[in-house]
């Protein structure tokens, strides 16, 4: 099913605990903002990955970019959304952070759905209660709020998202709101995945 929202990686940022770019992160056979980008194909109508310069100059042409815009730079995640805002006039957008390689699809559909049903804003609320910003659909009123008034929520997603109307979720399945963000942990989740489909594929060959 295809739901009337447009998906965004949103791959841009520093990944500076990291020291290297997690957009480029191989989790699931391939990088993970193709991974999410093919991901979310199945669920939208149209995908883009948002990008730094340097990004975008690595990612193939046959994937649908939004370069960060000039004018809102150094904004942190605020920044992806802005630029995609402004190429994307009157769309709601689903934006999912490349932090999140154990997100489901499950847990995708449960936001597209509340979204569907409630036509408000609606973003996963972690264990510790605060938002996720970037497993989030942005509602196209919502931006354009976003747009008008962006410097009053100082450069916060989450402040914005718990200052306006929006609704927020419990995941059924928390791991998948987990950021990786430093590389023992990449390297944990990695090879935790990578015995779950040796497991899977020993299991068919039985």
């Amino acid at each position: 099913m295809s739901y009337a929202v447009t998906g965004l990686v949103v791959a841009g940022g520093e990944s500076a605990r990291m020291g290297r770019d997690k957009a480029f992160l191989d989790y699931h056979g391939q990088p993970q903002a193709f991974h999410l980008y093919r991901l979310l194909e199945t669920l939208c109508g149209a995908v883009f990955i948002s990008c730094n310069q340097r990004q975008y100059e690595a990612i193939p042409a046959s994937y649908n970019t939004i370069p960060d815009s000039p004018e809102f730079l150094n904004m942190g995640p605020m920044t992806a959304i802005l630029s995609a805002a402004a190429t994307l006039p009157g769309q709601s957008i689903l934006a999912i952070g490349c932090d999140y390689p154990l997100l489901r699809r499950a847990d995708l559909v449960a936001l597209l759905e509340c979204f569907v049903k409630e036509n408000k804003s609606v973003c996963y609320r972690n264990e510790d209660g605060y938002p996720e910003p970037l497993i989030a659909v942005y509602q196209e009123n919502s931006l354009k709020e976003l747009q008008h008034g962006f410097s009053s929520y100082r450069n916060s997603l989450s402040r914005f998202l718990r200052q306006t109307d929006a609704m927020f979720l419990q995941p059924e399945f928390p791991d998948g709101l987990r950021s990786i963000d430093d590389e023992t942990a990449y390297r944990e989740v990695k090879a935790s995945l990578d015995a779950a489909i040796n497991d899977k594929t020993l299991n068919l060959r039985k």
